[in-house]
Formats: C-alpha cells, structure tokens, sequence
C-alpha cells in the first residue's frame, strides 16, 4: 500500500466535512470556515481524528514523495480534461501512475472515470454505476 501527501490532504478535507455536518445537525448550524476557526473543542477533535487516522495510514502504507513541476502540471491538466476529476485527485493520479500503481482504494468515485486503473471500493453509487456498465467484478 502507498500513500503521499495528498491523500492527508483528502483525509483531513473528509473528516473536517463529516465533523461539520454532525456540529451542524447536533449543534449549531453553522458556515464551515467559522466552524474551523470559531469552534474550538470541535475543531481540536477533528485534528485529533486526522492525526489519529493519519498514523494508521502510516503504520500500513510506504510514503511516496511527489514532486510538482511544469511536466506535472501538464499531466495534471490532462486528467483533468480526460477524466471527471478535482486537481487533488488529479495530483494522487499521477503519484500513482509514475510510480506503476495501477490499483486504488477509495471512496472517491471520481477514479471511476479514469481508465487503465482498479478502484476498490465501498461507494454505492460507483459500485451501482459499475454494474449498470458491466464493469463490476468480484473479488473472492
């Protein structure tokens, strides 16, 4: 298993939204810029969760370095184009591939629009897509 900056980017963004939406329903209603800079118990909870779930990845996953240059930024705009995807996905791609890592682990259904690659995943409405395509196979 692999991992790299970005996918500590897309953790900390996911856990930060479901703490929101709970701090929201639970709470307060609340804009999340001001629920990141105005709540602080809850704000310190979500770092907590994201440091926590960060070691996890870690005890699991070999770090891959990425690095950001014109002929990245290049292959970025052409995932971009070719695939429904956000630039940090973009970014995870192309970590990925440059290295031959053609499988990834992930709720994003995003990497479903990207070809040559296996998603595995638990995502409803990917797993649903999947299988209305012929696409979803089985793994034993």
């Amino acid at each position: 298993m692999y991992s790299c900056a970005i996918t500590l980017a897309e953790l900390a963004s996911a856990i930060e939204s479901n703490e929101w939406e709970i701090h929201k329903r639970t709470v307060i209603h609340i804009d999340k810029k001001d629920f990141r800079h105005d709540c602080h118990e809850a704000r310190a909870k979500v770092i907590a969760e994201v440091a926590s779930c960060w070691d996890q990845v870690m005890q699991v996953a070999k770090f891959i370095e990425m690095k950001i240059d014109e002929p990245t930024t290049q292959r970025l705009l052409d995932s971009i184009r070719c695939c429904r995807m956000d630039g940090y996905d973009a970014l995870m791609l192309d970590a990925m591939t440059k290295r031959g890592v053609f499988n990834i682990i992930t709720d994003d259904g995003d990497f479903a629009t990207v070809p040559d690659i296996t998603v595995f995943t638990a995502n409803a409405h990917v797993l649903h897509l999947a299988k209305r395509e012929g696409r979803l196979k089985r793994r034993e």
